[in-house]
């Protein structure tokens, strides 16, 4: 019997739900609050990092116990990167060749065509959730390229590096040298900005937690066998003593997107999502995943086409038509998962499925699919 993790399907439900409603509109005290706390917000986003966890958990899990490894990680990889793709050439066509068409001479001093295009495809993505892709992929990728040659110590130890150099590039650590007068070597020049946020989004969060999820899968009983209040004790005194540091080092406005307290705060969701018991939602995972799968890749394309319908701004929203813009979006989403589960139910059986974001829950996975 394969064993099923409901807090993973919980979890996806809760996270895609939490996205779409955050880009909407965030609550106005919420965003008061991480005014006046510095690193708050950082601290606070861990629903990210979880997601990558929960990649590398599911895929170490599929790839390990798979009849064919390469075969696996291969669909994985060429699916995600299929849909991923469609979003960044609807994109294209319809925002970034006119914009660069139109001002030309503004985007060739912001770098040229060629910057514009390695922003929407490895760093901004072609909407607001889906930076998210690119680092998974190379995340995913650079693992199960060190784990099949007997190398995962080396990759949890690249791992590492790789964090604290994204915390010196974007993160408490530069705040830490720029205090002491000395100002990190690299964050300087026409292409800082470039290298610190690809630093945070690839090896501040994407790879690190991916690595991290791939630990876990290797080591779940000692994990799950972790005591949550020692991991929760641990998170909330770094949270504190960090939040402190950069109230003093900063004066209260930090502009960077890392923090060393999302990696506990992360881990300690983690454990309570696979701790998680929820039997009952075992026969609605195949739909739950699938809506959740749906509203992750296109939210965004929703949000903008029900602005238009209703007519409003896309910033400074009434209340009614948030509620509105949420309402609509989520039956929008129903109803593409319904044509999705139509047309899968079509498809020939002899079809091998397709993997999705980390939406397989069982273990194993011979092969990925959309459940």
């Amino acid at each position: 019997m394969r064993k099923y993790y409901s807090g993973i399907t919980v979890f996806k439900l809760v996270g895609s739900l939490t996205v779409l409603l955050a880009h909407i509109k965030l609550p106005s005290a919420y965003l008061a609050l991480t005014y006046r706390v510095a690193g708050l917000a950082q601290m606070m986003a861990v629903v990210v990092p979880c997601f990558y966890m929960v990649s590398g958990f599911l895929a170490y899990q599929g790839w390990t116990r798979a009849a064919s490894p390469g075969t696996y990680i291969r669909r994985y990889l060429l699916w995600i990167s299929a849909v991923y793709a469609l979003f960044c050439g609807y994109y294209l066509a319809t925002t970034t060749l006119p914009a660069l068409i139109g001002n030309y001479q503004a985007h060739v001093a912001l770098g040229g065509p060629v910057r514009l295009l390695f922003d929407v495809f490895f760093l901004q993505g072609p909407a607001y959730s889906l930076w998210f892709v690119p680092p998974l992929l190379a995340g995913i990728g650079t693992t199960y390229f060190f784990e099949r040659r007997g190398w995962f110590r080396a990759v949890c130890l690249l791992a590492l590096a790789g964090f604290g150099f994204a915390q010196l590039t974007y993160g408490p650590l530069r705040v830490l040298a720029e205090r002491l007068g000395q100002p990190v070597p690299w964050c300087t020049g026409r292409h800082a900005l470039l290298v610190a946020k690809l630093s945070a989004n690839y090896l501040g969060i994407g790879f690190p937690a991916v690595v991290a999820g791939a630990w876990v899968a290797r080591h779940e009983t000692v994990f799950l066998g972790m005591r949550a209040r020692w991991l929760a004790l641990g998170a909330a005194g770094l949270l504190v003593a960090e939040t402190w540091f950069l109230w003093w080092a900063t004066g209260g406005h930090y502009s960077y997107t890392l923090v060393f307290s999302m990696a506990p705060i992360s881990l300690l969701l983690f454990l309570g999502v696979l701790r998680l018991e929820a039997p009952g939602i075992r026969a609605y995972h195949t739909l739950i995943n699938r809506f959740s799968m749906v509203v992750f890749f296109a939210h965004v394309l929703l949000i903008r086409a029900n602005y238009l319908v209703l007519n409003c701004p896309a910033l400074g929203l009434a209340p009614g038509q948030e509620l509105a813009c949420v309402v609509l979006t989520l039956l929008e989403s129903v109803a593409l998962t319904l044509l999705l589960t139509h047309y899968l139910a079509r498809r020939s059986q002899r079809a091998a499925p397709a993997p999705a974001l980390a939406l397989a829950n069982y273990e194993p996975a011979t092969q990925p699919g959309l459940r």
